[in-house]
């Protein structure tokens, strides 16, 4: 990995590269778009809206919490809400706003990155195998693959679809999702939404993808590509010469069924965001007003003592527990 990018940097650019993926996919699929803290509110019409890393001042993160779940819940059914930061420090008291109202703890985002000068591209390709650029018009080729290319995408430059076919018959068998964005002038490549059919798992096919993808960032005037690796994608991106950042920021995620359900009474979240906040005073006299039944779970999913935990508070979590079945 080149030292002019320090692997932080590197990070945040892979956060600055996901702000403008969640926008162009929203706007390919037919979605719109609210510029909040410096990050978008994207909308996939029945699908979910994604809070891509906004910068949210403390005084602000309750307000916003609540402002993005009353959008949600206007927009119809859909699947679910993702909230992405890179605040750790902060990443117990913005929980309690989300938690109280609904979120559930999600996972960290585990960076990889790529100097393209470091590209290992001498994969060996299945004789019966071709990676081809393609649009929306191919997507009858690609009905059974998920994150195929969607009517809107030609109309978003930024965003580029790579498929993989097997045999005479051009069965889609993989694809994967390449977005170029600026950071300090500088185009950065990011990878996303990597499918290949399980039926079609460990024969080389997401490789393959993978270095058409970088191979493309490349020629756009891309040094690095940053992504977001699952554990079953990090074994690929290393034998492409991706290295690890590490995980850093953390993500929250309401479900459908979260959205569809009643809203939190306000005591409810009161005592969720003071449990976040660590006053335990505060915490024992709105327990009282709260009426809430310390052993079972919120809508968050957990219980008000895993919450205290989830969020750094581990007095209070201890207090909480203790007072099960009182």
């Amino acid at each position: 990995m080149a030292a002019d990018l320090t692997r932080a940097r590197l990070a945040h650019a892979g956060a600055a590269n996901h702000r403008g993926m969640f926008a162009a996919s929203a706007r390919a699929h037919g979605g719109r778009v609210r510029q909040r803290f410096g990050a978008p509110l994207a909308l996939t019409p029945d699908v979910d809206v994604q809070v891509g890393f906004p910068e949210v001042p403390p005084a602000a993160q309750s307000a916003f919490a609540a402002e993005v779940v009353a959008y949600a819940r206007e927009q119809g059914p859909l699947d679910e809400v993702g909230w992405w930061s890179m605040d750790e420090p902060g990443a117990g008291l913005l929980g309690s706003r989300l938690l109280a109202r609904g979120f559930s703890w999600g996972w960290r985002p585990n960076w990889m990155a790529l100097d393209l000068d470091d590209l290992v591209d001498d994969q060996t390709v299945p004789a019966d195998l071709a990676i081809a650029e393609v649009s929306p018009t191919d997507g009858d080729r690609l009905s059974e693959l998920p994150y195929r290319p969607p009517a809107g995408a030609a109309d978003e430059p930024s965003l580029t679809y790579f498929a993989a076919w097997r045999g005479r018959t051009g069965v889609g068998v993989g694809v994967v999702t390449l977005h170029c964005a600026e950071l300090d002038g500088e185009p950065v490549g990011g990878i996303y939404s990597t499918s290949v059919l399980p039926s079609a798992r460990r024969q080389g096919v997401g490789t393959a993808l993978t270095v058409a993808a970088c191979r493309r960032a490349r020629d756009l005037g891309c040094r690095y590509v940053v992504l977001n690796a699952t554990s079953m994608g990090e074994p690929v991106y290393r034998r492409t010469g991706f290295a690890s950042l590490g995980e850093t920021g953390q993500t929250w995620w309401m479900t459908g069924r979260a959205l569809r359900a009643p809203a939190p009474p306000p005591a409810v979240v009161e005592l969720v965001e003071l449990i976040g906040d660590g006053d335990r005073t505060a915490v024992e006299r709105s327990l009282r007003s709260a009426q809430v039944d310390l052993g079972e779970p919120l809508l968050c999913g957990l219980s008000p003592h895993e919450i205290a935990t989830a969020v750094g508070q581990p007095d209070i979590a201890e207090r909480l527990k203790a007072g099960i079945g009182d």
